[in-house]
């Protein structure tokens, strides 16, 4: 295909883009540099303050650690279809770069297949500078898509790169509380901004095939925008993800879905696990949210905070019929081999044993098939550490015949 020059011109100022050539061809470069709030709820310095544990926590992947908001690239694909096969043509990449204190997105535009190699030469060269990408399901689709296509140019990607994908994150944090995780519902609820003139994602393909046809390439600036605001709502997201593993409030924990952060910090820090449940807890009587109750009884015997444990398992075995049974038996554990009381431990068993006896009584389903032959077994061992106890504290017969 060939290109009217003078006409390019203008229409690439119209969009304010330009063309860049490279020993492999030409394809065309745009720029945009976004500082300060580029949203009303978020500030780009929110993501400067970001830390390697806060990349560590979005990823859940402590690897993650050694990041930096100046070593991460946002990157996001417009394509001709979500097929993702080898007739899938990305025929615009977003590129943003953290660099002093802005946000800087260069974007990759192929005004047909004959501008795929410059293009991938181009993508390749600022891959080189970064550590990790950071994309919104950019693991399953964006990077496979992308890296396919290096593979038909013939040239090597790159295999230093971490993957920091943000629709996992969004999704533990906020499967419960927003009614969708994608990238509008999230600047709606979450960044309390709504796109104006924004093109749906679903009309992209077919707006790049009317380009291909009429060539006019200022028809294409509704999805350059959205291909824009889509990196900066990347780096949006990860800035406001990231506080709720290091909560300091209880109304900061209770605005995303606490078993989300739990799952992450489980993984990868029990103490900061047990600091946002103690936050979160002091918040919340023990009878109001039991699970998280036995959650952080948990992380606390972990962490050999024996006496949080016991007071937590305690209170649930009072007040929380659904957690009694799991809570007796953790204090039964807890006085045979801590305490070394086998009598006491013996009370919590027989706790835990009429409690399952009253469940099959009123029909309902046992927690768990073995948990009966378990509790029997645990009590016939206690019982036998009580009597052998008992004889061993018996005064010897000395009587003569």
């Amino acid at each position: 295909m060939t290109f009217d020059v003078e006409s390019d011109d203008l229409q690439l100022a119209a969009i304010q883009a330009e063309i860049v050539a490279n020993d492999w061809g030409s394809c065309v470069k745009r720029t945009r540099v976004f500082s300060g709030s580029p949203f009303p709820e978020f500030n780009l310095e929110e993501f400067a303050a970001l830390t390697g544990d806060d990349f560590a926590h979005l990823g859940k992947d402590q690897r993650l650690s050694a990041l930096t908001p100046e070593s991460v690239l946002f990157f996001d694909l417009e394509t001709t279809g979500l097929a993702g096969g080898t007739g899938t043509l990305p025929f615009l990449i977003g590129l943003g770069h953290f660099r002093d204190h802005q946000l800087v997105i260069n974007q990759y535009f192929m005004r047909d297949f004959a501008d795929e190699p410059a293009a991938l030469r181009f993508v390749l060269q600022e891959l080189q500078d970064v550590q990790a990408l950071v994309s919104f399901n950019g693991r399953s689709y964006d990077w496979p898509l992308l890296r396919n296509r290096l593979v038909l140019q013939r040239l090597a990607g790159p295999n230093h790169l971490s993957h920091l994908d943000l629709l996992h994150t969004t999704r533990r944090l906020f499967r419960r509380k927003l009614p969708s995780c994608d990238l509008q519902s999230y600047e709606k609820a979450i960044l309390k901004f709504i796109r104006t003139g924004d093109i749906p994602g679903r009309e992209i393909p077919a707006t790049y095939f009317a380009y291909l046809h009429h060539q006019q390439i200022a028809s294409l600036r509704p999805v350059f925008l959205h291909n824009a605001m889509d990196l900066v709502t990347l780096c949006a997201m990860a800035a406001k993800n990231a506080p709720f593993f290091r909560p300091t409030t209880w109304e900061k924990v209770c605005e995303c879905d606490i078993h989300g952060v739990i799952n992450t910090l489980q993984a990868l820090s029990l103490p900061k696990l047990r600091d946002l449940l103690g936050v979160y807890m002091a918040g919340n009587a023990v009878e109001d949210d039991p699970e998280i109750a036995f959650i952080y009884a948990d992380t606390c015997k972990r962490l050999g905070d024996w006496e949080k444990s016991q007071i937590l398992w305690q209170k649930l075995e009072q007040t929380s019929a659904g957690w009694m049974t799991a809570a007796a038996i953790e204090l039964a554990k807890y006085h045979e081999h801590r305490r070394r009381d086998p009598d006491t431990a013996l009370e919590h068993v027989c706790r835990a044993q009429q409690r399952l006896a009253l469940r099959r009584d009123m029909g309902l389903p046992v927690p768990s098939p073995t948990l009966e032959t378990d509790l029997l077994h645990r009590s016939r061992r206690l019982n036998h550490k009580i009597n052998k106890r008992k004889t061993s504290d018996d005064p010897p017969n000395l009587s003569a015949g």
